[in-house]
């Protein structure tokens, strides 16, 4: 009796130890964390458009930088900021801002032409996968990085955030901030 109980105490721990080492190498393989990182150098990803172009991000590399993160025809708040970083691109691309779309949602190239479409998407729009979604912390929609000329992160945003506080940090990655 004495054996079985300190057998199955032995394998509960075990299996503790095994779910717990699988759970802190998932969050280890996220480099980044947006509430804190400003000032870290944004990862050079390689992601292919709808057309099937790929775009690495130190193509863009002397240019301030909004990456968005956003989930396709499904994320609410996501419609909602579309408009906004049209008129923002609009706006800005002659000061040096460039903005790419990471589609996080896995939409096929017809979802994302046709959402290009409807919102008059002036900006590059790509296909992302899980690992970049783990490289950059993704774990919510929308999630942007605005990153400087060099490359570096200047600030962060998680959710749906006003217009006026996107185009402040908008304005901050312009200025290399």
């Amino acid at each position: 009796m004495r054996y079985r109980i300190v057998f199955g105490l032995v394998l509960v721990i075990t299996v503790v130890i095994y779910g717990g080492i699988r759970v802190s190498h998932r969050y280890m393989r996220s480099h980044l964390i947006p509430a804190i990182s400003r000032g870290q150098e944004a990862p050079n990803s390689a992601l292919s458009t709808f057309d099937g172009k790929i775009v690495h991000l130190s193509d863009y590399r002397g240019k301030a930088v909004l990456l968005n993160f956003f989930g396709d025809t499904t994320c609410a708040p996501c419609l909602q900021e579309s408009p906004w970083l049209v008129e923002i691109q609009k706006r800005d691309r002659a000061k040096g801002l460039e903005i790419i779309g990471i589609e996080m949602y896995g939409a096929s190239n017809d979802a994302i032409k046709s959402y290009a479409k409807e919102f008059g998407t002036n900006y590059v729009l790509v296909h992302g996968n899980e690992a970049v979604g783990d490289e950059y912390g993704v774990g919510n929609f929308p999630t942007s990085y605005f990153l400087n000329a060099r490359g570096t992160i200047v600030a962060a945003t998680v959710g749906l955030h006003s217009e006026n506080e996107i185009e402040e940090k908008v304005e901050a990655a312009l200025r290399g901030q």
